[in-house]
């Protein structure tokens, strides 16, 4: 009884709810896998960002869907969201297998202007979705990233991709 197994890199400044968002991703496809037939084992890194090392193709660890976490309250949180989605490595990623989630967007102190994120957001072909990431927010945001985390490992074939993880990586691993 083989599941499909779906290896997920979560980026993000450490502002942001990444880890939350995680260790949630974790729980909900723990939850799913008792429930149902079509579970997905996940193996989730977390990152600051995304820095291709070409030098070391054997050690790239193979991914199947990447979610950026950005709080938009901050500006450094956006910039190394553009520099990573528009990144050489992310164009392997794009049509089905990765997401955006953009925090605090709600709030006065946003540092982005709304027109820029669509201007962006427009030029590249990524999942979309705004969260708090705390309570219920959080459990529908990673309920509905496993759906996409679970389309795209069954439907795409693993690059190897050269995603050197930052040396403050945390891994969670669903059992």
């Amino acid at each position: 009884n083989m599941h499909p197994h779906a290896a997920v890199l979560v980026v993000g400044s450490a502002i942001t709810a990444r880890t939350e968002l995680a260790q949630e991703l974790c729980r909900s496809a723990s939850m799913v896998a008792d429930a149902v037939e079509d579970e997905v084992e996940l193996s989730i890194r977390v990152t600051q960002s995304l820095t291709g090392d070409k030098s070391k193709s054997s050690s790239r660890p193979r991914i199947h869907f990447i979610v950026f976490v950005v709080d938009l309250c901050s500006r450094d949180s956006w910039n190394s969201f553009v520099a990573a989605a528009s990144s050489e490595l992310h164009r392997d990623y794009l049509g089905g297998r990765s997401a955006v989630v953009f925090s605090k967007s709600m709030s006065p102190l946003v540092a982005t202007a709304e027109e820029e994120v669509e201007a962006f957001l427009a030029k590249h072909d990524l999942a979309v979705m705004y969260s708090d990431l705390t309570g219920e927010d959080l459990n529908i945001t990673a309920a509905r990233l496993l759906q996409l985390i679970k389309v795209a490992a069954l439907h795409f074939p693993v690059f190897n991709a050269s995603v050197m993880l930052s040396m403050n990586q945390e891994l969670f691993a669903s059992d």
